[in-house]
This record gives structure tokens, sequence and C-alpha cells, in this order.
């Protein structure tokens, strides 16, 4: 007969049942478990990142110590009103900032370029782990160096500027039939969305602002037909 079968041993098998299902995880008290820890001389060596992958490497860990799927398990336990340590209900709360800037394709969301996503970051302010942020710097040349090189020290030329405001008026009018007379236009919406999904986010009152000056240069004659 085997020891935990016997009727005493019956209520304190029990009790550790019961303990073992409530023993913190490893990043319970924070992200500084060594056994989590990423290598980021890997990580860094990645084309782009998903969404989950640059969620985990914020803080330091793993993106293989925690799956996805782990990750809803505890968005569950908390709609239950179940409560979670700090350090789970902190990477919860920041995957709700990250799906903010993420871009969404039809199989879910798309993954990032190590450029837009450092873009992404400092736009809403992530506090990153020191090897991710010296990830970032490796793979995308800040801003100071890049405008140290004679091609990037120089601004466009008004001849450019009209280039390009050309291309925008001939896509925005004819590719997403923007109208600078109606009042509320689609379009402007369409195009924010299109550049969310091949990750260079931008705000609508941007959008606006350059499509409208751009459809400046088209002649009355267009918009009456």
């Amino acid at each position: 007969m085997k020891l935990n079968f016997l009727p005493e041993i019956a209520p304190i098998s029990e009790k550790i049942s019961k303990l073992a299902k409530t023993k913190p995880s490893k990043i319970a008290c924070g992200f500084g478990a060594v056994p989590l820890r990423a290598d980021f001389s890997y990580w860094r060596t990645m084309p782009r990142l998903s969404l989950h992958e640059a969620l985990m490497l914020s803080v330091g860990l793993d993106p293989k110590s925690y799956s996805h799927d782990h990750l809803n398990d505890m968005q569950k336990r908390k709609k239950k009103y179940e409560p979670l340590w700090s350090a789970l209900q902190f990477l919860l709360d920041r995957r709700e900032v990250f799906r903010r800037f993420y871009p969404v394709g039809p199989s879910g969301y798309m993954s990032m370029s190590f450029p837009t996503l450092k873009r992404a970051l400092e736009t809403y302010g992530v506090e990153l782990d020191h090897e991710f942020m010296e990830a970032l710097a490796v793979r995308c040349p800040d801003a100071k160096h890049a405008q140290e090189t004679p091609s990037s020290s120089k601004g466009l030329s008004s001849q450019e500027r009209q280039t390009l405001l050309k291309l925008i008026a001939g896509m925005a009018s004819e590719q997403y039939r923007f109208d600078p007379h109606q009042q509320r236009s689609e379009a402007i919406k369409n195009i924010q969305d299109d550049l969310e999904r091949v990750g260079l986010p931008m705000d609508a009152k941007t959008v606006r602002k350059w499509v409208r000056q751009a459809a400046e240069l088209i002649s009355d004659d267009y918009w009456k037909q």
C-alpha cells in the first residue's frame, strides 16, 4: 500500500495541493528572476518582433517564459476578481498599451521592425529594461548620429516637397476618394488605418493636415467632375 493512500495522510495531501495552487510565480515580486531573463544577444538579431515578444522583452523577460495563452489565463482570473501579484498586473496593463500601437492584420496583431517599434515606444513613453534599450539603440542609430551624415542633415528642397505633395494628392483623391469640399470624409480614417497596418502609425490630425495641403495643388475643375 502506498503511503499517500492511508486515510491519515489524505487531509494533509489536500492541504499540500491547495498550497501548491497558491504558490506565486517566479515573477510575482518583480522581473529580476535570472532563469526567466531574456538572451538579448539572440533577440536583437531578429528582423521583427511580435507584440508578445516586444512586451516580454520590454521588461527583460524571455518571451518563451510566459506564453500568450498564459497571459490570457491571468486576464480571465482578473475578470473573476481574483487577486493578481503586482508584477503580473503590471504585465497585463502594459500589454494593453502595446495593443494600442501594434498594427492589426487579417490574422491578428502583426510584427514590427525595430525602428518602427522604437518610434512607437518613444511616442507612448514606455519605460524599458536597460538591455532592451541597448538592443534598440544597436538596431536603430539615434537621431543625433543620423543628423551628422551629409545626406540626412539637409532638409527637403521646395521642389522635393512639392513632388511629395503631388504624390499624396494623387493617391488621396484617386485611391481614397478624398474630397476637401466634404465636411466628413472616410478617406482620412482609411489612410490612417492603412498606415497602422504597415507599422507607420500617424494621428488623424497629421494625416488630415498633409492631405488637405496636397489637395490644394489639384485644380477646381477636377472636383467639379
